[in-house]
């Protein structure tokens, strides 16, 4: 007896921002002898996920581990690259993709399980801090492609206005998904 196939999911680690607010790339900041960068590809590794890219990466993320996908929406945000992930996704047959950012230094595998553990077919599964949906942080479907390039195309540049309409679970992610913006916010996670 044949199944259905089994979802596959790959992950994307999001490197590509700004860093304004923190004064340096956060994904190749050192935080306790590892990249920021490297957190998230290590969580998503622990939870299992093979297929791990870096959307937005350039030549000082060669260590964070992972393969380079370049943005198809440079400097369009972090909207921009998740679609890019969904893309990359589609392009390699996955059906979802686990998006996290670059900067969550207390990210770790079992904080990823859930969301995998929450995934269905035509669900986004958004990770929340506090109460507060806290994306691009979740789970992608890629069967929402179509839809989410339409809206971005009609200048849907928020994540709210993006999935405004589409059916989301919620996960609270706790202290696992809170990012680090300014340089005091890693402090917690040196070593000394």
């Amino acid at each position: 007896m044949t199944g259905a196939p089994r979802p596959t999911t790959i992950g994307a680690v999001l490197v590509g921002g700004e860093s304004s607010r923190m004064g340096a790339d956060k994904a190749s900041l050192d935080v306790a002898g590892t990249p920021l960068g490297a957190r998230s590809v290590r969580a998503l590794e622990a939870a299992g996920l093979t297929d791990i890219m870096l959307v937005g990466a350039t030549s000082a993320h060669g260590g964070l581990g992972g393969r380079v996908v370049d943005d198809l929406w440079p400097g369009e945000g972090p909207v921009g690259a998740v679609l890019t992930a969904l893309h990359a996704a589609f392009l390699v047959g996955a059906t979802h993709v686990v998006c996290l950012a670059c900067d969550l230094p207390a990210v770790t595998a079992d904080a990823v399980r859930p969301l995998l553990d929450a995934a269905e077919a035509r669900q986004a599964v958004l990770v929340t801090v506090d109460g507060r949906p806290a994306p691009p942080n979740g789970v992608w479907p890629v069967a929402l492609l179509p839809a989410l390039e339409d809206r971005f195309g009609d200048g849907a540049s928020s994540f709210r206005e993006l999935l405004d309409g589409i059916d989301v679970v919620e996960v609270d992610g706790g202290a696992a998904f809170a990012d680090a913006d300014e340089p005091g916010d890693l402090a917690p996670f040196q070593v000394g």
